[in-house]
């Protein structure tokens, strides 16, 4: 359970998926259980940035440390996420295929700054509790930009007119 992976595609051109996914302003804008807690940069996961985010779940809350460790854009990215006593090594994909974009992310414990018992699987079941919260960030991540290009590929959402003598 040291490994969380998501690939979703999208039908869109690769500088809008990358673009979008790099935005962790908007990241936080689109979901209100996140808040950016602190920001080093301009708003972009960019090589040397970093970005502190908490997710409220009900009564929990869980605090991400997210640094950037390199990015090669419009390809990839290779971040760094503090959550507890745990450490991960995020490695986000985009490439091309049949239906647009691959964006594949792999999500795998740190060994160099993780304690050895979190990597043994001898700690408390809180523990797990924070796996499935990076796990649950990685999914909303990757929803949420995903979402917002499919939603600008169908378009604007036009009010239905209102019919003639229609009472207001």
């Amino acid at each position: 359970m040291s490994v969380v992976t998501v690939r979703r595609h999208v039908p869109a051109e690769l500088d809008d998926v990358w673009q979008r996914l790099v935005d962790v302003e908007r990241l936080v804008i689109d979901d209100p259980s996140l808040d950016l807690m602190d920001l080093e940069g301009d708003g972009r996961l960019t090589t040397g940035a970093r970005a502190v985010i908490s997710r409220r779940q009900g009564a929990r809350l869980a605090t991400f440390d997210v640094r950037v460790l390199d990015a090669v854009a419009p390809r990839r990215l290779w971040l760094a996420v503090a959550a507890g006593r745990e450490s991960w090594l995020v490695d986000a994909t985009l490439t091309d295929d049949a239906h647009g974009i691959l964006i594949s992310v792999e999500a795998r414990l740190d060994p160099d700054a993780t304690p050895p018992a979190v990597l043994q699987g001898l700690t408390r079941p809180l523990d797990l509790g924070l796996y499935q919260q990076v796990a649950e960030l990685v999914g909303i991540w990757i929803g949420h930009t995903v979402a917002a290009l499919e939603a600008v590929l169908a378009g604007p959402h036009l009010p239905m007119p209102r019919s003639v003598g229609a009472a207001r």
